[in-house]
C-alpha cells in the first residue's frame, strides 16, 4: 500500500511507521511525486482534491483531510469514483475557541467592558460554535444561537435532545458581539456565502464587535472595505483570522482591523496534531485494523515560568471583583496565546508580503491551555480557567476542577 501525506500534519512519522511506503509532499509541491500508485492521500486545505488530480491517481482508494473543513475536496466527484473520503471534524475545535476567547478578553480589557455584560450572538453551532457558546455561558454572558440548518434538522427531535434555544437573525444584528463559525455551504434555503452583505454590515455600528474565525466567504470583504474607508470611526469593531479569496486576500481591509491574523485560529500543536490523529484511526477503521497509537504518546510536556506578579495574584488573593478576574485571566491566557502579537506579526509581513500562504505555513509552534497547569487559592478564578481549557487546581484543597 502506497501512501502520500502532507509533511505539515504532525508526527505523520510515528503514525504511519508501520506502513512501508509512506511519502510525504510540502504544500504545492504533490503533482512533483509519483501519483499514479498511491492508495491512500492525506492533506491538508492547501491541497485541493479536484478531478485533476484524481484523474493523475487511479489506484486511489481513501483520501483524507486533517482539517475540520473540507471546502478543499470535490465531494462529487470521489464518490463517483467510489474512493473513501474523510475529514478531521473537531480536531482544532478548542483552539479557535480559545484564540476567540483571547480575542474577547482583550478587547474587554481594552475597551473596559465585561463580559457578563454582553449579549453574545454566536453564528454556526457546530463543533466550534458550541465550544465558543459553552464558555461564554460560563462567564455569565447572555448568549444567542443562530443555526437555521441545524435548527430546521432539530425541529423532528423530540425536546429534550435538544436544549438549544435559537435566534432570528434580526437578533445577531442587535447583538453586542457576533462570532461567525458558520461552515460555508451552498445549502438551497440558507446559503452561508455573504451572509453578511453590504446591506446587512451597514446596519452594524462602533459598538458592536463582529469576529469571523470560520470562513471568509462568510462576509463580503469588499463591501466591508467599502463601509470602513467611508466611514471607519462609525462601523463595526472587526476581528479577522478568515478572509474572503485566502491566499490572495484584500491587503487593504488589514489596517480597519482590531486584531488580524493569517487563518491560523486552529493552529495549536494539539489541534494539528488532533487532525492525524483522527485520519490514523479513520485509516486503520477503512482497512479494519486495530489503532494502537493515541495522540497522548506524542504531545510534549509543556513548561511555562509565569510572571512572578501574576503568580502571586493567583495564590495570594482570596477574592478578586469581576472586572479584576478578568483582567487576571486574559494576563494568563496571553501567557499562552498573545493574539496581539499575532496581529502585529501579520500587519508587518502582509505590507511588505502577499504571501499569506507562507505566513501560515512558517507559523510557530502555539499550545492550547490544557497544556499548562495553573494554580490558584480563588475559587471562582479557577472555575473560569477550567472553563477556557486550562489544567487547574485550587491550591488550598488541591482538587482540579
Amino acid at each position: 500500500m502506497k501512501i502520500l501525506v502532507d509533511a505539515a500534519m504532525p508526527y505523520w512519522q510515528e503514525y504511519f511507521a508501520d506502513y512501508t511506503d509512506v511519502q510525504a509532499f510540502t504544500a504545492g509541491t504533490i503533482n512533483e511525486y509519483e501519483l499514479s500508485k498511491v492508495n491512500v492521500l492525506l492533506v491538508r486545505s492547501t491541497t485541493k482534491v479536484n478531478q485533476a488530480l484524481l484523474n493523475k491517481m487511479p489506484e486511489l482508494e481513501f483520501v483524507g483531510t486533517a482539517t475540520a473543513g473540507y471546502d478543499h475536496f470535490d465531494i462529487e466527484a470521489i464518490e463517483k469514483r467510489g474512493i473513501k473520503w474523510t475529514a478531521a471534524g473537531g480536531c482544532n475545535a478548542q483552539a479557535v475557541c480559545q484564540y476567540v476567547l483571547c480575542a474577547l478578553l482583550n478587547l474587554a480589557c481594552d475597551d473596559s467592558f465585561l463580559l457578563s455584560e454582553k449579549r453574545i450572538a454566536v453564528v454556526g453551532h457546530g463543533n466550534v460554535g458550541s465550544k465558543v457558546a459553552a464558555c461564554l455561558r460560563k462567564w455569565g454572558a447572555d448568549v444567542l444561537i443562530y443555526d437555521p440548518p441545524q435548527q430546521r434538522d432539530f425541529k423532528e427531535q423530540p425536546v429534550s435532545t435538544n436544549s438549544v434555544q435559537y435566534c432570528s437573525f434580526e437578533d445577531v444584528l442587535a447583538s453586542d458581539i457576533i462570532c461567525i463559525h458558520s461552515p460555508f455551504n451552498s445549502d438551497v434555503e440558507f446559503p452561508s456565502k455573504h451572509m453578511f452583505n453590504k446591506s446587512v454590515l451597514a446596519r452594524l455600528h462602533a459598538k458592536q464587535y463582529l469576529i469571523n474565525a470560520g470562513r471568509g466567504e462568510l462576509i463580503d470583504n469588499a463591501a466591508l472595505l467599502n463601509i470602513k474607508q467611508q466611514d471607519a470611526y462609525n462601523s463595526v469593531n472587526l476581528v479577522l483570522d478568515v478572509w474572503e479569496n485566502e491566499p490572495n486576500i484584500n491587503r487593504d481591509l488589514i489596517q480597519y482591523c482590531r486584531y488580524s491574523s493569517a487563518h491560523i485560529a486552529g493552529h495549536t500543536l494539539e489541534g494539528k496534531a488532533a487532525g492525524t490523529d483522527i485520519l490514523y484511526k479513520k485509516l486503520k477503521y477503512h482497512l479494519k485494523q486495530a489503532a494502537k497509537l493515541d495522540l497522548s504518546d506524542f504531545l510534549p510536556p509543556f513548561h511555562l515560568e509565569l510572571p512572578e506578579a501574576l503568580q502571586n495574584q493567583l495564590m495570594s488573593k482570596t477574592y478578586f471583583d469581576e472586572k479584576e478576574g478578568q483582567f487576571i485571566v486574559k494576563q494568563l491566557c496571553t501567557c499562552i496565546y498573545d493574539i496581539k502579537n499575532d496581529d502585529r506579526v501579520f500587519r508587518r509581513y502582509m505590507a511588505q508580503s502577499t504571501s499569506f500562504a507562507k505566513l501560515r505555513q512558517q507559523y510557530p509552534v502555539r499550545r492550547e491551555f490544557s497544556a499548562l497547569k495553573v494554580k490558584t487559592s480563588q475559587k471562582s478564578i479557577a472555575k473560569l480557567l477550567a472553563a477556557l481549557g486550562f489544567c487547574v487546581s485550587n491550591s488550598s484543597s488541591s482538587s482540579s476542577y
